[in-house]
């Protein structure tokens, strides 16, 4: 990273964004790029965000437990402040 990137954890924490990990998946055939921060203070693991879904338009289908790639998008936009 050129400049420290610090995140807004849930709690309320602002914790610094050392490190960085990219990762090409695929889902059902398609392509989808992530850029994931790793971070120790999660109690969970989580790689792949809402942000990321929102991006790919990616939606969950909790009636079948499965993904609803029907609006998924491969070219998008990323802007970064």
């Amino acid at each position: 990273m050129i400049a420290p990137t610090y995140a807004m954890l849930a709690d309320g924490r602002r914790v610094l964004l050392e490190m960085v990990c990219e990762v090409l998946v695929d889902i059902d055939g398609r392509e989808v790029w992530v850029e994931a921060f790793l971070l120790d203070e999660l109690p969970v693991e989580m790689v792949f965000g809402v942000l990321d879904m929102e991006a790919y338009m990616i939606k969950v289908d909790p009636a079948k437990k499965d993904l609803d790639l029907s609006e998924f998008r491969k070219d998008f936009l990323v802007l970064v402040i």
